[in-house]
C-alpha cells in the first residue's frame, strides 16, 4: 500500500514539476511559443524543442528575441548584428522590444477584413466571368489581387494618428506597420482563394443545373 501510494505521488510530482518547467520562446514577431525540453546548439545556431503537441521542433536563433525560463528569467538571444539579412530590423535590443511591441498591438487591434471580404468578392466575381467567357486567367487572379492588396502600405501618419504616443518611437510604428501589412496579405490570400474556388463550384452547379 505504501508503495503505491509513493509510486502515484512520485508520479504527479514528476508530471506537474514538467508542466511548471516549460520555457516560452519569444520570437521577433512578438508571437510567444510555449515549449519543454528546450536546447540550443551553439555551432549551429539552432533551438531544438518539443511542442505542446508533443512534436520535436527546430528554430534557427535568427527568429528568436529571447527565451524566458519557468522562473521567469529572460536570456536574450537577439542582437543588432545577428541577423543575416537584417534589413529594417537593425535594432538595439530596447527598440526591438518596441518594435514587438508594436507587432502585437496592431495584431490584436487591426482586423483587416476588407482585404479579406474584398478578395472574395473581387476575384470570385473576375473569376466566375473569366470562367464564362474562356478567358485563361484564373489562376493569376488571386495572385494579382494580393499584389494590389500590398501596393498600398498603411501609411506612418495613420499610425501616429491612431496612436500619438508612438510619434517618438520609430521602431514600434514599424512594427505596427510591419504586423498591419502582414495580417492584410495572409487575409488577402484567404478571400481571394476562397473568392475563386466559390466561383468554380458556383460554375460546376450552374452548369450542371443548365444541362
Amino acid at each position: 500500500m505504501k508503495s503505491t501510494l509513493f509510486f502515484i505521488l512520485s508520479f504527479l510530482f514528476f508530471n506537474t514539476t514538467s508542466v511548471f518547467s516549460q520555457d516560452t520562446i519569444v520570437e521577433l514577431s512578438g508571437v510567444k511559443i510555449a515549449v519543454s525540453n528546450l536546447n540550443y546548439n551553439d555551432s549551429t545556431k539552432m533551438f531544438s524543442y518539443i511542442n505542446k503537441k508533443s512534436k520535436i521542433k527546430a528554430m534557427s536563433v535568427e527568429g528568436v528575441f529571447s527565451v524566458i525560463d519557468s522562473t521567469g528569467k529572460e536570456k536574450v538571444y537577439y542582437a543588432a548584428d545577428s541577423l543575416i539579412d537584417k534589413g529594417s530590423l537593425e535594432y538595439t535590443t530596447s527598440e526591438m522590444r518596441d518594435y514587438m511591441k508594436g507587432r502585437i498591438l496592431a495584431t490584436n487591434e487591426r482586423k483587416e477584413l476588407f482585404a479579406k471580404v474584398g478578395g472574395f468578392v473581387f476575384v470570385g466575381g473576375v473569376t466566375y466571368y473569366a470562367l464564362n467567357t474562356f478567358i485563361p486567367i484564373v489562376p493569376v487572379i488571386p495572385v494579382a489581387y494580393i499584389a494590389v492588396a500590398n501596393v498600398i502600405p498603411l501609411k506612418e501618419s495613420c499610425v501616429i494618428k491612431k496612436h500619438p504616443e508612438f510619434k517618438d518611437n520609430p521602431a514600434l510604428i514599424d512594427g505596427y506597420q510591419d504586423a498591419v501589412e502582414s495580417k492584410r496579405n495572409r487575409k488577402a490570400v484567404i478571400g481571394g482563394t476562397s473568392g475563386m474556388v466559390a466561383a468554380i463550384i458556383a460554375k460546376i452547379i450552374y452548369d450542371s443545373v443548365s444541362n
